[in-house]
């Protein structure tokens, strides 16, 4: 089963995002066991240029059968990033 939400603030410069699997997995050394993998990240967009955003992030995941626990924290944007082709050309209209 897999759940998950994504919550956007009115101003669209933060994002909360979560999800998270529950299931059954087999291993060698228990047969089947109880698989749990869950996700959360939050990012703030802090500026944007030319409609690429800059944005710091921060999240972390778990995962049961590995038994491992990770963060992660950083800086994200975009290098190159297509143009929507519905609005071009469209400025003043």
């Amino acid at each position: 089963m897999t759940v998950g939400a994504y919550f956007e603030s009115s101003s669209g410069l933060t994002v909360v995002e979560v999800s998270g699997d529950i299931g059954r997995a087999w291993t060698r050394s228990d047969d089947w066991r109880t698989d749990l993998r869950a996700t959360a990240i939050v990012e703030r967009t802090m500026i944007a240029i030319n409609d690429r955003p800059l944005s710091l992030f921060a999240g972390g995941r778990y995962d049961r059968i590995r038994d491992e626990l990770v963060a992660e924290v950083g800086l994200r944007f975009a290098i190159m990033q297509r143009r929507d082709r519905r609005t071009l050309g469209t400025v003043g209209r």
